[in-house]
């Protein structure tokens, strides 16, 4: 069974969404999801996050790299967050492209840009030179997080802005999985929720547009399915498939994709 609350919390009345099994439903852990609901409100962040209160040792996704839980995976997004804010690399209000595989470190990447309320753009992982060249200076991207596999094309582009690796540690080399790693760094809650948004680039129509990826509830996940996502999560198909996965507190399997998989996920039964 599940249950949609709605408390007060410090005289303001708080939705608390996620679909919360009512048996694991204690005031703490609704006070807990109330304070995430008002901090980052309806984006990935706080999907995560709420995740991770709910059932924190729940495996949030399957890679290459082997499994994360949702408490590890919001564990290293506020830390990548913390890290890049302290820096100076990212705050609330800027722009990084987003130039990567389905991975780990795609989904860290956009989480703690979305906990510093910056927007994501993300760039297909079939782009080549020119366009990613194109979406670079149309969306005035002066940083980007990219696999290993997109430092040439990011070369070819003259990218000459901050570059963050996100599938290796390279010494010397901004990389998400080194900063995740470090003591967490505090990162200012932003004033307005970052966004997400997708760059085209089919058929020649270069088009950036926003994505509410609690649009999710328009496809129907069974609790308890491993999900196997196919699309890249730079498609709409795919990142909406993703964070249905995480409504349902269901684990993805993510694998690196090289065409634009026309079916969003295999779900397969607990």
């Amino acid at each position: 069974m599940v249950g949609l609350e709605e408390r007060a919390v410090g005289g303001r009345r708080a939705l608390v969404r996620g679909f919360v099994p009512l048996r694991r439903a204690t005031p703490r852990r609704l006070a807990r999801l109330a304070l995430i609901s008002k901090r980052h409100g309806r984006t990935v962040a706080g999907l995560v996050a709420a995740a991770a209160i709910r059932d924190g040792r729940a495996v949030a996704l399957e890679d290459d790299d082997g499994a994360l839980t949702y408490e590890q995976l919001d564990t290293r997004a506020a830390t990548v967050a913390g890290e890049l804010h302290r820096r100076g690399v990212l705050h609330a209000g800027h722009r990084v492209g987003v130039l990567c595989h389905n991975g780990r470190g795609l989904v860290v990447t956009m989480l703690a840009a979305s906990r510093l309320g910056a927007d994501v753009v993300m760039l297909a992982p079939t782009a080549d030179g020119a366009a990613v060249a194109a979406a670079l200076h149309e969306e005035h991207l002066h940083v980007v997080a990219a696999d290993e596999t997109f430092v040439e094309t990011l070369a070819a582009a003259r990218f000459r802005g901050t570059t963050i690796l996100t599938d290796r540690s390279a010494p010397g080399q901004l990389n998400v999985r080194d900063l995740a790693l470090l003591p967490q760094a505090e990162a200012p809650l932003p004033d307005r929720p970052g966004r997400i948004l997708l760059r085209s680039t089919s058929d020649g129509d270069n088009r950036t547009g926003e994505i509410e990826p609690l649009g999710a509830h328009r496809l129907s996940i069974p609790r308890g399915s491993s999900v196997l996502i196919l699309a890249p999560l730079a498609r709409r198909i795919g990142l909406q498939a993703w964070a249905a996965a995480v409504v349902q507190e269901c684990p993805t399997v993510l694998t690196p994709t090289a065409d634009g998989a026309a079916t969003a996920a295999l779900t397969i039964p607990g």
